[in-house]
């Protein structure tokens, strides 16, 4: 391939000699080099997120113990050595309780006069609790109730005042209003029987009798007009001032009582409510009390089974690993007398890992063993920085134990952080950093495009492609250091072996336009 490279140079030299003052003929042809390149196809397929764990096979938890006493003292005697065998239950350290068993008698009696106390202050708190929730009830209810009151009698009155400010209804007036069409028209044919009987009465062709009664039914018409029209002007003209008045001053005097009325309410509710001061306060010495009484009782019976307490036994059947102290020897719960081991312990994984590595574990992840693909292991647990070393310890427990391992052997393991299905991946060779940002070259046709990439998890040799990349695209894993956005490539694969021709022998995959 190096052949094939120098001799691409070596023609775009020759040609952008041959063209003084830098042609554009000679340009072209020196942009038209092609690069024989190696070519992998982004596929997808499954790849797991793994975090490596450094640290060391240790005994399983529940298969290993520190054994030591419950309670301070000498040590009487140790009956074991280290290397014995040992069953469950089996007496293998004793501790002197005298002191322990002197203390047993007045804690009794100070735990029955705690509990005595206890129960007098919890009673004390109920009668108060009790006392309290009825007072808060009452004041509730008359709330409520005094709410429902005022809102009544506020309402009431605001329906007298509008049914006054509004006067009378479209429907009354509507019927006023026809009354006064029907004394006009009425009036209106009783001026014409008038007019008509005068004038008939100086012709003399009807009577004065006649004349005198229309002209008296006219009158009575006009009066009737008259007194339709008063009747409408008064709906017209609505309440007297007067009226509306009084009606408005009974509403405000409504709302005014009401808020009163309501404020004094919430006043008996909050005043009921602040009792609960003294309810808690109640209730925090009967808590406190009990607490105490508790711990009286706790007393006791630690005091009580002090004598239990000096005895070391077996947790389990197993071994004596160490034997730490021997007969004499001052001791408390602190204080490590043996180490046992179970028979036929099995192992588990202590590692470490930075605090920033610690936040990506959760417990019940599955974990690879060093050299294998068997997701044999989970994550039990995932602890606290080691305050020295800066460290988070994590402890691996497995499905089945790993072949070929004990405790104190060094190891590295593999978190499985997640699966990602269907990934689109390529071959990790075909990543490159330009200008801190992650790109491959990615074959068109025959020219390379430059595509920034945002990466996904990594695992045999492949790297997941969340960003940039489609699958069945051809991308560049040899050659990419040397190419540039938009070079012409071709394929080493379709190229026949270098050894079959001389280099002098070779074309250029692709002559420019004016070649």
């Amino acid at each position: 391939m190096k052949k094939i490279l120098l001799f691409a140079l070596f023609g775009a030299l020759l040609v952008g000699c041959g063209s003084k003052g830098g042609s554009e003929e000679g340009e072209g042809a020196a942009v038209d080099a092609v690069v024989t390149v190696d070519m992998a196809t982004a596929t997808t397929r499954s790849v797991r997120d793994l975090l490596p764990i450094d640290g060391s096979y240790v005994l399983a938890t529940n298969d290993f113990a520190k054994l030591a006493p419950q309670t301070s003292g000498r040590l009487l005697d140790v009956y074991v050595k280290e290397g014995d065998a040992i069953k469950q239950g089996q007496l293998l350290a004793k501790i002197d309780t005298s002191v322990q068993d002197a203390e047993r008698s007045s804690a009794v009696s100070g735990s029955a006069a705690a509990d005595a106390q206890a129960k007098q202050s919890q009673a004390s708190f109920q009668a108060a609790k009790a006392e309290y929730e009825a007072t808060v009830r009452a004041a509730k209810l008359n709330l409520e109730t005094t709410v429902t009151e005022e809102n009544s009698s506020v309402d009431q009155a605001k329906v007298d005042l509008d049914r006054i400010r509004a006067g009378a209804r479209p429907q009354e007036i509507a019927q006023a209003e026809q009354a006064v069409r029907q004394a006009k028209v009425t009036r209106d044919k009783a001026k014409i029987d008038a007019d008509r009987d005068q004038k008939l009465l100086k012709d003399g062709l009807v009577s004065g009798q006649q004349a005198d009664a229309s002209k008296a039914a006219f009158e009575v018409a006009e009066s009737a007009l008259t007194q339709a029209k008063s009747q409408l002007d008064l709906l017209k003209a609505g309440a007297r001032p007067e009226e509306l008045k009084a009606a408005e001053l009974r509403y405000q005097s409504a709302v005014d009582l009401r808020k009163k009325r309501i404020d004094l309410a919430k006043a008996n509710l909050e005043q009921a409510q602040k009792a609960s001061l003294g309810v808690d306060a109640k209730r925090q010495e009967a808590l406190a009390t009990a607490l105490a009484a508790q711990g009286k009782r706790s007393d006791s019976s630690a005091a009580a089974g002090m004598a239990a307490y000096g005895d070391i036994r077996a947790p389990f059947d197993g071994v004596v690993t160490r034997k730490l102290l021997g007969k004499g020897a001052s001791v408390d719960s602190s204080t490590p007398v043996l180490e046992v081991a179970r028979k036929n312990a099995s192992v588990e994984f202590l590692g470490q890992t930075s605090p920033r590595n610690s936040t990506k574990i959760r417990e019940g992840m599955s974990v690879l063993i060093e050299g294998t693909d068997d997701e044999a292991g989970i994550v039990r647990s995932v602890g606290v920085a080691d305050p020295q070393s800066g460290q988070v310890p994590i402890r691996i427990v497995f499905n089945h134990p790993p072949a070929h391992v004990s405790a104190g052997l060094y190891a590295r393991v593999d978190v499985v952080q997640r699966h990602v299905s269907n990934a689109i991946v390529i071959p990790d060779g075909a990543i490159v950093t330009r200008d801190d940002k992650k790109v491959a070259f990615v074959v068109e046709g025959d020219e390379t495009k430059m595509r920034e990439i945002d990466l996904g998890p990594s695992e045999g040799g492949f790297t997941a492609v969340e960003k940039g990349i489609k699958p069945g695209e051809k991308v560049v894993i040899v050659g990419q250091h040397e190419l540039s956005d938009g070079a012409k490539v071709q394929d080493a694969a379709a190229q026949p072996d270098e050894k079959a021709a001389p280099a002098g022998d070779k074309k250029p995959a692709k002559q420019g336009d004016g070649d």
